[in-house]
């Protein structure tokens, strides 16, 4: 969000690399704990996945984060970098 803020209010390219680098990682992480955690709580709860505030927050997180990634991947140049970075 930083990146992508500051891309905004500078158009710095390297804002627009950090956005898109820390977008992956985010990425990443989030679909770490989306996979590991049903496997936890299984067990624990009884059930994989229950409807829970957080976990349905780290759910939209995920989708923000995907749809950052797939806006990137389909536009290109300048244009594409300041719509990912509105989205951001």
């Amino acid at each position: 969000a930083v990146g992508s803020a500051t891309y905004l209010w500078k158009r710095s390219p390297a804002a627009d690399r950090l956005a898109h680098a820390g977008a992956e990682l985010a990425l990443l992480f989030c679909s770490l704990v989306l996979i590991t955690g049903p496997i936890w709580a299984k067990p624990i709860w009884g059930t994989w996945w229950t409807w829970d505030a957080r976990l349905t927050t780290t759910l939209i997180l995920w989708l923000i984060f995907a749809a950052y990634l797939m806006l990137r991947s389909v536009s290109v140049g300048e244009e594409g970098a300041r719509y990912a970075a509105i989205l951001g």
